[in-house]
């Protein structure tokens, strides 16, 4: 009879500890922290000239190298036909860029797309190229382009 209780309470303690491992790898699966994204200008915003902006991909401070997806929609506020999708670059630690270049100056919008580790972030920013009246350009209404991913 002591036999089959010390053998009872030794499949307990080895189910229960099994079972703590396993609500552990739960728990870290159900606690995932958020990709975050950090959106820096790399050059000079001048018109004609190729400008690079560069999207740091990280998540617990660490930086993600396998994003599925890094897209940015760039277009100058009130000129549609000015419209942009581009595809980041892999530049490797977490950063992912883009070249692109402005015909004109004026207000612009970078719009990006982040799809990494099963989550999505995506934010617009607006950046000023030349010497302009921003008050007087933001007056007039900006419509997202049609073209744009969503």
């Amino acid at each position: 009879m002591k036999k089959i209780i010390v053998t009872s309470l030794f499949l307990i303690l080895l189910l229960a500890a099994c079972n703590n491992v396993k609500e552990q790898e739960v728990e870290e699966i159900n606690l995932l922290d958020p990709i975050k994204v950090e959106l820096n200008m790399k050059s000079q915003l001048v018109v004609d000239d190729e400008m690079v902006t560069e999207a740091v991909v990280t998540q617990k401070g660490e930086p993600v190298t396998d994003a599925n997806e890094v897209v940015f929609e760039i277009w100058q506020h009130g000129n549609p036909d000015s419209y942009q999708l581009l595809e980041g670059v892999n530049e490797g630690e977490g950063a992912y860029e883009v070249s692109w270049t402005a015909r004109d100056v004026g207000v612009y919008y970078i719009y990006y797309h982040v799809t990494a580790r099963g989550m999505h972030r995506m934010e617009k920013h607006q950046f000023v190229v030349g010497d302009v009246d921003v008050d007087k350009i933001l007056e007039i209404p900006d419509e997202r382009p049609e073209k744009h991913m969503h």
